[in-house]
C-alpha cells in the first residue's frame, strides 16, 4: 500500500500489485496493454476481466489484502472479519462502498484497544496498524492509507 499526498478530508487507500507487473514493449496498444494486465489471483475480485472494473472490485482487493494481513499477523478482531467478510462477497453490488468501509473501521477502531488494533494520524497521512506483544515488546505493523477515497 503507498501514501500519496493529499490535501482534502477523505480516505484513499493505493494498493500496488508488483506481482502483476509485466514487460511492456513498444509494439503493445494500450487496450492489449489493458487487457494483458491482471492482478495477483488471491487478491483480485472474482468479477476481474482485466479493464473496465468497477470500484466494487477495490473494495475486494482491499478486503483481500487485509485478510491476508490479519492472517499473517494472527490477529482475532470479530469486527473487522465481519467487515472484511462483506468486502469480499463474491457479488459486485452486495459489497460496501469504499466510504462505508471507512466510516465501519473507524467505528471499529474507536471500540478496541489501540494496542491490537487502530488508526494512528501521521502527518497529512494516516497509517491503520496493528500491534502484537512479543516477551511484552509491542511491535506495529503498519498499512498505509493516506487521506482521500
Amino acid at each position: 500500500m503507498i501514501i500519496t499526498d493529499n490535501s482534502d478530508d477523505m480516505l484513499r487507500v493505493v494498493l500496488i500489485d508488483f506481482g502483476s507487473a509485466e514487460l511492456i514493449n513498444d509494439s503493445m496498444c494500450r487496450r492489449d496493454m489493458m487487457r494483458s494486465t491482471g492482478g495477483t489471483k488471491d487478491f483480485e475480485a472474482p468479477e476481474n476481466s482485466g479493464c473496465d472494473l468497477k470500484p466494487a472490485a477495490d473494495v475486494y482487493s482491499l478486503g483481500a489484502t487485509l485478510h491476508h494481513f490479519m492472517q499473517a499477523k494472527d490477529i482475532q478482531c470479530e469486527a473487522m472479519d465481519d467487515l472484511i467478510a462483506t468486502m469480499v462477497d463474491p457479488a459486485p453490488e452486495n459489497r460496501p462502498r469504499a466510504c462505508d468501509v471507512v466510516e465501519k473501521a473507524r467505528a471499529i477502531q474507536q471500540k478496541l484497544k489501540p494496542t491490537i488494533f487502530g488508526f494512528c494520524g501521521m502527518s497529512s497521512a494516516s497509517t491503520i496498524y496493528a500491534s502484537e506483544t512479543t516477551d511484552n515488546t509491542p511491535t506495529k505493523h503498519h498499512i498505509f492509507y493516506d487521506t482521500m477515497v
